[in-house]
């Protein structure tokens, strides 16, 4: 009888070990699923470059004059954003990209490829630029509802309203309002770097906007300031549009 018991227990003990073998590797599996699952997830987060503008300022001018930028009119517009490979083929990442308040970036998938040279550029070109923006969604950065299109000027590549200082000893809290809308077939700009934007990183264009006001100058001038790019004022808004594109600088960072 205590042999057959000892039997007994024996052989319990063994069905009770392979049920938790059993429990203990669907267990194991399930947690490896759930790794995969997560591992999935990340991959499929990183495998897109993100193409992101930053401005910056130090709010003085190049002579030293107060301004303050009301950010929530400020509206730059960029256009088709290609990557050229070492055989010259050139691929487009994105036609338009508005950069405003809220939108200062965006996500593209990279093409597999070996890619020399990245460019964009501010504004549009003459056959987009002439396009109607009645024929756009109201979604579209050249619709009617951006309010981007001005009959005389065609699009406005840059909208910048702000306050500034225009006291002699330019040491008062800006407060002469001036407004920049550049715009215009000549101001259309390519933009081209050697650093390439890359799946999963974060491909960084900034800008300085104290370059706007490279016409600041003593005495203080209203008319080095505002601008709307009618024909008496190209020139100057040439140079403002030059200044502000040279103030760039691009860096690949990680997200």
């Amino acid at each position: 009888m205590t042999a057959f018991f000892y039997v007994n227990s024996f052989q319990t003990y063994k069905v009770y070990s392979y049920i938790y073998s059993m429990k203990l590797s669907k267990w194991c599996l399930f947690l490896c699923l759930l790794m995969l699952v997560f591992s999935s997830c990340e991959k499929s987060e990183n495998n897109r470059a993100t193409i992101s503008f930053q401005l910056i300022s130090t709010n003085k001018t190049p002579i030293g004059r107060n301004y303050s930028i009301d950010n929530d009119k400020t509206k730059l517009l960029f256009s088709n954003f290609l990557l050229t490979d070492v055989s010259g083929n050139k691929t487009l990442l994105k036609d338009v990209f508005l950069y405003k308040k809220n939108n200062t970036d965006f996500e593209v998938k990279i093409p597999e490829g070996n890619y020399t040279t990245f460019q964009f550029s501010f504004g549009l070109d003459a056959i987009t630029n002439n396009a109607n923006p009645i024929n756009f969604p109201a979604s579209h950065p050249l619709s009617v509802e951006e309010g981007l299109y001005w009959d005389m000027l065609k699009y406005r590549f840059a909208i910048i309203e702000a306050m500034v200082d225009n006291s002699p000893a330019k040491n008062q809290t800006p407060n002469t309002p001036i407004s920049m809308h550049l715009g215009s077939d000549t101001l259309y700009t390519v933009i081209s770097s050697t650093t390439i934007p890359k799946n999963g990183m974060n491909l960084q264009i900034q800008f300085n906007l104290d370059s706007l006001f490279v016409l600041d100058a003593e005495p203080f001038q209203i008319s080095n300031f505002s601008n709307h790019s009618e024909s008496a004022e190209i020139a100057r808004t040439i140079t403002i549009k030059n200044s502000f594109i040279n103030s760039r600088k691009i860096s690949l960072i990680s997200n």
